[in-house]
């Protein structure tokens, strides 16, 4: 159940970082959970839970790679 909070925490991270406003970061973190109900109604078709956290943890990449 993590998963829809997960793509907006490292959304919205990765604005922040790059000295994005607060109502960007915001919108974003609105905006990104919108379409992760797709995700949980493609999942009976196989396991896609490794390639949804895949996905979301590839907006933190450059937040680490710049720390």
């Amino acid at each position: 159940m993590l998963l829809p909070g997960l793509p907006a925490l490292s959304l919205v991270t990765l604005g922040r970082e790059f000295r994005g406003r607060a109502v960007l970061a915001g919108a974003v973190a609105l905006t990104a959970v919108a379409p992760v109900m797709g995700v949980y109604e493609s999942m009976d078709r196989g396991p896609l839970l490794p390639f949804a956290l895949g996905v979301t943890l590839t907006a933190v990449a450059p937040v680490a790679l710049r720390r």
